[in-house]
């Protein structure tokens, strides 16, 4: 009796464990899956900005030869198409870290470097924007100030606005287009690390 009664507990433990197992890995699956998607949403911001900067990179040279700028706008032109072809290096290598980036089949170890590696790069990218609006702005104006008659608090005064403008747009955008998934993708990694520590244990 004693020993019917041992294996009916033992199989009810048995089954629980189980479950708790198929519970356990259908939410890690889901976890990878979020996760996934995260990657997937960064990778398809990253892939608009390289086509983006290759559209631009192409259609630059048309616009400069074809078209009647002035001065100042052809000075524009020639400014973002060096820029595009320096950063377009840049952008093929983000697209290439997030394609190089597999929550599903790749172990938490390696997908939280690479994911680590990703948020340094979009914070040095978005120093660099800042950096290169303030230069660009401060020398387009400069160079305006020479065709307008400008009074100098009013100089200073555009300046300022328009980096300010300019750099909260970076900000929301880069929330929008990054940040958030990256803010996913720590909470995910996160709680996947606490399952794999519970099964350890």
């Amino acid at each position: 009796m004693d020993l019917d009664k041992l294996k009916s507990n033992w199989n009810d433990l048995d089954k629980k464990e189980q479950t708790t197992a198929i519970r356990d890995e259908n939410i890690l699956a889901l976890l990878k899956d979020k996760g996934k998607g995260a990657i997937n949403s960064m990778k398809k911001w990253a892939m608009f900005e390289f086509v983006f900067g290759i559209v631009f990179l192409v259609a630059a040279p048309f616009i400069l030869c074809y078209t009647e700028l002035n001065e100042i706008y052809k000075l524009i032109m020639y400014v973002l198409l060096v820029f595009v072809v320096f950063a377009l290096p840049w952008e093929y290598f983000k697209v290439y870290t997030l394609r190089k980036t597999d929550i599903v089949s790749q172990s938490f170890l390696d997908v939280s470097k690479k994911m680590a590696f990703f948020r340094k790069l979009i914070s040095y990218e978005i120093i660099f924007a800042i950096i290169f609006l303030i230069v660009f702005d401060i020398a387009f104006f400069y160079i305006a100030s020479s065709h307008l008659v400008v009074p100098t608090w009013l100089f200073i005064t555009m300046i300022i606005t328009v980096v300010a403008t300019q750099s909260i747009l970076i900000a929301v955008l880069y929330r929008l287009f990054y940040w958030k998934s990256i803010k996913k993708m720590k909470e995910i990694l996160k709680e996947i690390e606490q399952f794999e520590n519970e099964d350890i244990n």
